[in-house]
C-alpha cells in the first residue's frame, strides 16, 4: 500500500504543481487586471472632472458676453430710440 501511494504521488505531485502555476497564474493576472481597472477608472474620473471644470468656466464667460451683448443692443436701440425723438 506504501508503495501504491509513493508510486501515485510521483505522478501526482508535478500535476498538481501545474495546476497550481496555472490556477495562480490566473489568479495573479486577474488581481493585476482589477488593479488596472481601479486606476483606469480613476483617471477617467479625474479627466471628466476636468472637462466639467472646463465647461463650466466656458458657459459662465459665455453667459458675462451675452449679458454684455444684450446690454450693448439695448443701448444701441435707445440711441435709435432718442434720434428718432429728437427728429
Amino acid at each position: 500500500m506504501n508503495e501504491t501511494i509513493v508510486f501515485l504521488s510521483e505522478y501526482i505531485n508535478p500535476v498538481i504543481g501545474r495546476i497550481q502555476v496555472l490556477v495562480g497564474g490566473v489568479f495573479g493576472l486577474y488581481l493585476i487586471f482589477i488593479v488596472y481597472k481601479i486606476w483606469d477608472m480613476r483617471r477617467q474620473n479625474k479627466i471628466i472632472k476636468e472637462i466639467k471644470s472646463d465647461i463650466n468656466s466656458i458657459k459662465r464667460r459665455l453667459m458675462i458676453q451675452d449679458i454684455n451683448r444684450t446690454h450693448d443692443k439695448n443701448k444701441e436701440n435707445e440711441i435709435k430710440r432718442n434720434k428718432k425723438d429728437i427728429k
